[in-house]
């Protein structure tokens, strides 16, 4: 044979171990994997019974929430297909992909067209400073809120319903072509990363103390946790320049999951900030995004009524709904934009206030189900994880001086003043 077509498999050190094998056996001819995009489940459990294929456990998770949807089963089936094929042809272990389609091309474009993305993004820069969708009907969609930053699939899943999707700008969120960006179901458990032991080996064997949940945080920032349940990947190449300030904060009890520094007209080809057309300028305001026990919310607010932090615009609401904010017009704001020769000035983050009391159902919650579920019900840890969310606050602070404003000055502040009241005590 000039080559070998691998049968499906769903866990790429499969194939790794049949390349392998191979090469014991003195088989040299190129092996091209199989990849099987899956595009419903009733079709994906009879293939997978007749070619006795093992299917790894996060798969089975993954899909049983979401086994009566199709149209969730095939995004489900072009993600994990995408990624599996990303990782084969970076790291060169093939010559090409092989796609078992059956006759429905749609997913196998849409996994090109994944694929396409990576690697155009890989030889230059981002057209968004987030990834666009591969699905034709959100092929003009240029505006996202920045709570779904870390957690893009989820975003995407709930607004998978939309009739039409924001262009230039974020548009009325009462109008009835968005609907209701809380319809879908997202937060299902299949949906985390890792499972229960891997969870429990990042996030700690029995934490005890709220210091403790305090160095978890600290230590994702650092990179020795390689996941939050807020953030699936480890911290963006920009937000990584504000690391050091980030660990003494979060350290502080400033629990950040989202967050980005100040951008002031940065070359849209900036290794770091850079997106979209080149010969642009762009811009960003400094975010931050944390949960804070009420008394450093507390503090927080009281600082904000400072002419000092007069650039600094707050939302802050708790599990319970309570809310509190210093945001006079209530309305969207841009805390990214671009300006590129001959087109309109681009949008492409935004903070909204109402958008913000819907993420915070699926923020909160990730805490019991996707932490605090790892424990025993009747264990200090599980009791711990629920005081804080059933305790702190979800914040996020926006800084409008992007020219020369320092975000974290008023947690500086705070930090000093606490650190006072501990030594006097």
């Amino acid at each position: 044979a000039d080559f070998v077509i691998t049968q499906l498999f769903f866990q790429n050190a499969v194939f790794y171990q049949f390349k392998r094998d191979c090469k014991t056996m003195g088989i040299t001819v190129p092996i091209i994997p199989g990849i099987f995009p899956i595009q419903g489940y009733s079709q994906f459990q009879k293939v997978t019974k007749y070619l006795k294929v093992e299917v790894p456990e996060r798969i089975k998770k993954g899909l049983e929430p979401i086994k009566s949807d199709d149209a969730k089963v095939k995004t489900f089936g072009i993600d994990q297909a995408a990624k599996m094929s990303e990782e084969l042809l970076r790291i060169k272990a093939c010559d090409g992909i092989h796609m078992y389609t059956l006759n429905l091309e749609r997913s196998a474009r849409s996994i090109i067209k994944e694929l396409d993305y990576y690697f155009k993004l890989s030889e230059s820069h981002r057209p968004l400073p987030w990834k666009p969708s591969v699905e034709d009907k959100r092929s003009l969609e240029d505006v996202r809120p920045i709570f779904w930053a870390n957690r893009p699939k989820s975003y995407v899943a709930r607004t998978h319903e939309w009739d039409e999707f924001p262009n230039g700008r974020w548009g009325d969120m009462t109008s009835p072509a968005f609907r209701d960006v809380d319809e879908t179901h997202f937060y299902m458990r299949g949906a985390l990363l890792g499972g229960d032991k891997e969870r429990k080996k990042a996030w700690g064997e029995a934490p005890l103390t709220e210091q403790d949940i305090y160095e978890v945080f600290a230590k994702y920032i650092d990179g020795k946790v390689k996941f939050l349940p807020w953030c699936e990947s480890a911290l963006h190449l920009e937000t990584s320049m504000i690391k050091d300030k980030l660990l003494k904060i979060n350290r502080a009890g400033f629990l950040t999951i989202n967050s980005q520094p100040r951008v002031n007209a940065a070359s849209s080809s900036d290794s770091s900030f850079g997106w979209g057309p080149p010969n642009g300028h762009v811009y960003q305001k400094a975010y931050i995004e944390f949960f804070a026990s009420p008394n450093n919310l507390s503090k927080i607010m009281s600082k904000c009524k400072a002419d000092k932090f007069s650039s600094l615009t707050y939302h802050a609401i708790d599990v319970k709904g309570n809310s509190y904010s210093n945001c006079k017009t209530g309305k969207a704001a841009a805390v990214t934009w671009g300006v590129f020769p001959g087109r309109e000035v681009i949008q492409p983050t935004i903070v909204d206030p109402e958008t913000f009391k819907i993420w915070k159902d699926e923020a909160f919650a990730l805490w019991t189900f996707g932490w605090a579920s790892i424990y025993d019900e009747s264990s200090e840890s599980y009791d711990l994880i629920h005081d804080i969310h059933d305790e702190y606050f979800l914040v996020n602070i926006v800084d409008s001086d992007f020219v020369n404003g320092n975000i974290f000055e008023i947690f500086d502040q705070i930090i000093a003043t606490n650190e006072s009241s501990k030594f006097i005590k």
